[in-house]
């Protein structure tokens, strides 16, 4: 195993972008605790999109969803993010193919509201554009990043509304699960990719916390 960090493939799959795939998420869910037993709970979902049958970057969406639960005080906060991409999907150019089951107008009504005024609220339009590279595996998006080290996975994300910087290394302790879309009947099916078992260290609004995760990451070409 390699003494630097980053990704090393004799010791540690990737979960690099899948860019052929039309639809592609990456899922964190963890608890975290302090050395007084002040815990937490939270879930990362990042999402990418590939809105046109090319690879071009601008082709690509994303869509960032972050939740964190406080147990003791039963509060929930959260926070909700589209790119510009992804905002563009309510142009004339997407919802003219529309061909789900609601009425064409009521589509139409809303996507001029969302160009208009952008999406609803909570969710946040961003300026600003995903940064992912694949050697090694990492995305950035302003406070929020989300890499792969020779041993798992490193996360950093500013806490909704309480503001404070979350960092954590995130490590499995059991074999990655993969069941491939290959073995599916199914056309839309996707391929899944797991480690349900990961220890967590880390520190929370500059204090060293521990606990475990869940990651998920699937891709698939949905029908």
């Amino acid at each position: 195993m390699s003494d630097s960090l980053g990704f090393d493939d004799r010791s540690f799959s990737s979960e690099c972008p899948h860019e052929t795939d039309a639809l592609e998420w990456w899922f964190l869910h963890g608890y975290y605790e302090n050395a007084s037993k002040e815990g937490r709970y939270f879930m990362a979902s990042v999402f990418r999109s590939r809105v046109a049958n090319d690879t071009s970057d601008s082709d690509h969406g994303w869509f960032l969803l972050l939740s964190v639960l406080n147990p003791t005080l039963s509060q929930h906060r959260f926070h909700s993010r589209i790119d510009r991409v992804i905002r563009n999907l309510a142009t004339p150019k997407y919802t003219g193919k529309w061909q789900g089951n609601l009425d064409r107008l009521i589509v139409e009504t809303y996507a001029d509201e969302v160009l208009k005024y952008g999406p609803p609220v909570p969710i946040r339009l961003a300026d600003t554009s995903v940064a992912a590279s694949t050697d090694p595996f990492r995305i950035v998006w302003d406070d929020f990043s989300l890499h792969q080290l020779e041993d798992g996975f490193q996360i950093n994300y500013m806490e909704p509304d309480r503001g404070c910087n979350c960092r954590f290394h995130i490590k499995p302790l059991r074999p990655r699960i993969v069941i491939d879309q290959t073995e599916s009947p199914r056309a839309d099916a996707m391929t899944y990719a797991s480690y349900p078992t990961m220890e967590l260290r880390g520190d929370a609004a500059g204090e060293e916390v521990t606990g475990c995760a869940w990651f998920d990451h699937q891709w698939g070409s949905v029908k």
